[in-house]
């Protein structure tokens, strides 16, 4: 039995169960795409959110000691301790203190005269001055405050750092 068109009813009936199996399916596979998409979204977003926190947490866990320590030295260091470059009783501390922090690069103090007195001792560029240095300028802006710095390269390794910085209570310098 066909129609004038050339459908039959069987074919009618196929194509009509076919558009009430396939028009649902599309629309419940879009909808369900579109809902494990934005989970994943979220998922994603969480797991980074946790991931900044246990950075921002270990960051500072680790910052924190080194504060505390500059605050200490910049209490304990004044200009009637220093001797030039060589400053016996500075040295000795700051030798000590980097051999108890093998993860630090250096441990220094650079004075208002110009003098740089470091652990471990490095050669540092010829007309080095550590007042005109970026860590020593923003710490004397700062006078009595910890000041992190930015990350540079080191003069004396090369190396990209951070600083934690401190004035010494007296002014005579930075640690």
């Amino acid at each position: 039995m066909k129609n004038r068109r050339g459908f039959s009813v069987r074919s009618k009936l196929i194509l009509s169960f076919a558009l009430l199996l396939i028009i649902p399916s599309l629309a419940i596979g879009g909808f369900s795409f579109q809902s494990a998409k934005q989970n994943m979204e979220q998922e994603v977003l969480r797991g980074a959110q946790k991931d900044v926190e246990l950075l921002s947490l270990l960051i500072h866990d680790t910052i924190s000691p080194k504060i505390s320590d500059v605050d200490y030295f910049s209490a304990h260091i004044n200009k009637q301790d220093f001797a030039g470059d060589d400053s016996p009783l500075v040295r000795s501390r700051l030798d000590q203190y980097h051999s108890l922090h093998p993860e630090l690069v250096s441990v220094y103090v650079g004075t208002d005269s110009g003098s740089m007195i470091q652990s471990p001792r490095k050669k540092l560029p010829d007309g080095y001055d550590p007042r005109t240095r970026p860590w020593y300028q923003q710490a004397m802006a700062q006078k009595g405050k910890a000041v992190i710095t930015a990350p540079y390269i080191a003069a004396t390794t090369g190396d990209m750092v951070v600083t934690i910085t401190q004035s010494l209570r007296d002014g005579s310098g930075v640690v």
